[in-house]
């Protein structure tokens, strides 16, 4: 879980917000009227929202399918996040004893096997979107070191 946790953050830090930064302050030297202004910053708002996965984009003829794409990573992401919130509940719960704790093992068992059948359905996700052109550099840092792929190597021949 730390692993994935670290990854979203570093995915929306550096691919995200700092690309869309630097690509709205090179755009801000040709800005003239404040209108000009208020559409830039609105753009770049934008952009970070849809590539953080918190907003569903249109783009090209395959609008609906690539909006069910992105519900579908949303909603993946979401699913993870929640496991990911249920054992940070655990550990607050039980504190050091969470290893040694029988009540707390059953609860640790199901959190992660559901993170792993969640985290695998997600890397499928962003497979076949990098495939079509669609977050790239997820699917590069996800499966860095071909991490995925050592994990689930019986699921990760592609049909």
């Amino acid at each position: 879980m730390q692993y994935f946790v670290t990854l979203i953050e570093e995915y929306v830090m550096y691919e995200v917000i700092q690309n869309q930064w630097i690509q709205f302050k090179a755009q801000l030297v040709r800005i003239q009227l404040f209108e000009e202004l208020v559409d830039l910053h609105n753009n770049y708002l934008n952009t970070i929202l849809s590539r953080c996965f918190l907003r569903g984009t249109v783009k090209d003829s395959q609008s609906e399918s690539y909006l069910g794409e992105e519900k579908r990573l949303q909603s993946t992401l979401n699913l993870i996040f929640s496991q990911v919130f249920k054992l940070n509940h655990l550990i607050k719960e039980y504190g050091i004893t969470i290893c040694s704790a029988e009540e707390a093992e059953t609860d640790i068992e199901t959190i992660t096997k559901h993170f792993k059948e969640t985290s695998m359905a997600l890397y499928t996700a962003v497979r076949n979107m990098a495939y079509k052109g669609q977050h790239q550099e997820l699917f590069l840092k996800l499966d860095f070191n071909r991490f995925f792929a050592k994990q689930f190597p019986q699921r990760m021949q592609i049909k």
